[in-house]
């Protein structure tokens, strides 16, 4: 097994390249390395695991803050339905999502109800 070495500046890199919204694998061939050093580098050295944790969480909250206040809008900038729309789902699925719930056997339903109904006629 090759061993790579781990250099204590990659900590910072990892940092900043997670900020940009680099995945494990972009990490990896900014490094030069497989995608599973970097997962091993994760392992063994906790403060770069930290740094790339870090850097998405960062990256992540700015952009949901951006999203956030494009579909709110502003005084000079309308509120921008795709934003909301993406927000909703999101936030909201529940309410929100385009797939609605399908039952599993409507036609046995169907014939539920349907005697049901006669039942109700008859008596």
């Amino acid at each position: 097994m090759v061993q790579t070495k781990f250099k204590s500046e990659y900590i910072e890199q990892g940092y900043k390249l997670s900020l940009l919204g680099l995945n494990e694998a972009e990490l990896a061939e900014c490094f030069g390395v497989a995608e599973s050093t970097i997962r091993a580098w994760k392992k063994r050295h906790k403060d770069f695991a930290g740094a790339i944790k870090r850097g998405k969480k960062l990256a992540d909250a700015d952009v949901a803050e951006s999203l956030y206040r494009r579909a709110c809008g502003s005084d000079k900038v309308l509120p921008d339905t795709s934003a909301c729309i993406f927000w909703l789902k999101n936030r909201q699925s529940q309410n929100w999502r385009d797939k609605r719930e399908v039952k599993e056997n409507p036609d046995l339903e169907l014939r539920e109800a349907y005697l049901k109904a006669l039942q109700n006629l008859e008596g």
